[in-house]
């Protein structure tokens, strides 16, 4: 229906292959940005994005407006329930998630060639991330003034690199393949441990929704 269609497709991607499941504190808030060196600072990837995560059955994205096509995408999930929304013109579509596994997944870095234990790092479980396979820094890092812990975890020519704040909040997520820079996200805003709020997961009122076709068996 929309372009957000494909954050959908990430969002609830097949579970990573890790014997746990990533699920944040309480309700998380996170706010996002890409600033990969050279990105445009006018694309949509270098806007900010709005992420809620609660439990393994509840997401919320919500997107700044397109310039280009004029969408303001946002997503809702209440498993088994998805709503794919346009806020510019309140209209949107409601699908149903097939299963069988209601599980919400959110890997930060999720290309074909990742390696699998890269895809276990999600969205609102970096710290999860690092304990598992870098639970000490490798030096630091100040960036605009503010002294950041220093965190890589490698499988051959891929590597990824956290930036911790002293609060245990990260800073920034970045991906690299070799001498290239894949993507770095930086995190504008991250809470985790808020009260649950319902309104957000559930079906978002004064939207047009049509029915999305059921996938075949």
């Amino acid at each position: 229906m929309f372009r957000q269609m494909a954050a959908a497709a990430v969002l609830l991607a097949a579970a990573p292959s890790a014997a746990w499941a990533c699920v944040p504190d309480g309700m998380a808030k996170i706010v996002t940005r890409w600033v990969t060196p050279g990105i445009d600072p006018k694309s949509m990837g270098a806007q900010q994005k709005t992420s809620y995560r609660m439990t393994l059955r509840h997401a919320r994205i919500e997107e700044p407006r397109n310039p280009v096509t004029g969408v303001q995408g946002m997503m809702v999930v209440n498993e088994p329930d998805i709503w794919i929304v346009d806020r510019a013109k309140n209209t949107g579509q409601h699908a149903i998630d097939p299963g069988p596994v209601l599980e919400i997944r959110a890997p930060l870095f999720s290309w074909r060639d990742t390696p699998p234990a890269f895809q276990t790092l999600e969205l609102g479980c970096e710290k999860a991330f690092l304990d598992a396979y870098a639970p000490k820094p490798q030096g630091e890092a100040v960036v605009d003034g503010v002294r950041l812990a220093r965190h890589q975890v490698s499988v051959g020519q891929d590597r990824i690199e956290i930036l911790m704040r002293g609060d245990g909040r990260p800073y920034t997520a970045a991906y690299y393949k070799g001498d290239v820079t894949r993507l770095v996200i930086r995190y504008d805003q991250y809470l985790t441990g808020l009260p649950a709020d319902m309104s957000l997961f559930s079906k978002p009122p004064g939207v047009a929704f049509t029915e999305a076709p059921t996938p075949a068996n």
